[in-house]
């Protein structure tokens, strides 16, 4: 078996996706390493694993991200 690794398709997140994980989620045809990311953390600012600059980023009163990446993937 192939395993398949890419960067979460989150535009903030550092994660790196395996096709096979049973707990990545698939949305338009993208993957993401979680829920959160997959809903454009419309609930929670992060995706909550270590490391991951998602979770640490500045969030609206509303708890959503309110800047976009701006690094290169």
């Amino acid at each position: 078996m192939t395993t398949i690794m890419e960067v979460c398709a989150c535009p903030r997140c550092l994660c790196e996706v395996d096709h096979q994980d049973p707990g990545v989620v698939i949305k338009g045809g993208l993957y993401y390493c979680g829920k959160q990311c997959a809903e454009g953390h419309q609930n929670y600012p992060g995706c909550g694993h270590a490391n991951c600059t998602c979770y640490s980023l500045p969030t609206d009163d509303m708890g959503k991200v309110s800047a976009e990446r701006t690094d290169s993937r």
